[in-house]
Parts: C-alpha cells; structure tokens; sequence
C-alpha cells in the first residue's frame, strides 16, 4: 500500500509528512530543510548522531508529488521537529533570508517556551 503524504504550507511551501501505523505525524526531512535553505545532508547526519533524535530517525519510501519516482526519505516524527529546528545554528555564511527565516522561527519558540513556563511557575503551588 503507498504511503498517502499530506501537505502542511510552511511560508507557501509545503511540507510532507504522513500518518504512521502508530498514528505519529513523519514529517521528511529534506523538503522541510529545502524551505529553510539550509543544508539538508548536513542536517541529516546531525540528526543521526543526535543523542536523542537519532533514534528517532526513519526512512519511508514514497513519491513526492512533483517527482517522477519513489525515493527513499529521511523522516522525523513531527513531536521532535520543531526542536529540532530551534537547535538548527545560524552562521554568516547562511542566506540572509534563511537565516531571518530561522531567527524568527527560533522567538517564536522562545515565546512558547516563555509561555507553557511561565504558566507553571506563576500556578498556584499545590501543597
């Protein structure tokens, strides 16, 4: 049975995860690394040697729409994505908008952060 992708927009660009038997978004990591104009190769390797994404990481062959055949794909679950995004290094050596694309990815997170903690540490304590 083929693998059916689904589409979330990021900036107008979509990016592919689908619906594992466990019922966890995977989201490929490459198309998701093309957006951000950052090194997916790189990436990859970087999350396979992670202590903890690397564990985590899968392969799913599927076709991308848009190609003309089934590739294999570095997946990632979707739980993990986003920190995984907010440890991503900024450098000179990045495109000016990537590198925007990513500093204001990274507040937003600080402000989640900041938010689900801040929450918690103002609640009143239980005793």
């Amino acid at each position: 049975m083929a693998t059916q992708l689904k589409t979330l927009l990021f900036q107008e660009s979509p990016i592919y995860y689908f619906e594992a038997e466990d019922s966890a978004n995977m989201v490929l990591v490459r198309p998701l690394c093309d957006i951000l104009g950052i090194d997916a190769d790189r990436q990859i390797r970087e999350l396979e040697a992670d202590e903890l994404l690397g564990p985590k990481v899968s392969s799913k062959t599927t076709q991308v729409p848009g190609d003309t055949q089934a590739r294999s794909w570095v997946c990632l679950p979707e739980e993990f994505v986003y920190g995984w995004i907010f440890s991503i290094q900024t450098s000179g050596a990045m495109k000016p908008e990537t590198k925007a694309t990513l500093l204001a990815y990274k507040l937003e997170c600080y402000d989640a952060l900041y938010q689900h903690f801040h929450g918690a540490i103002n609640a009143p304590s239980e005793r």
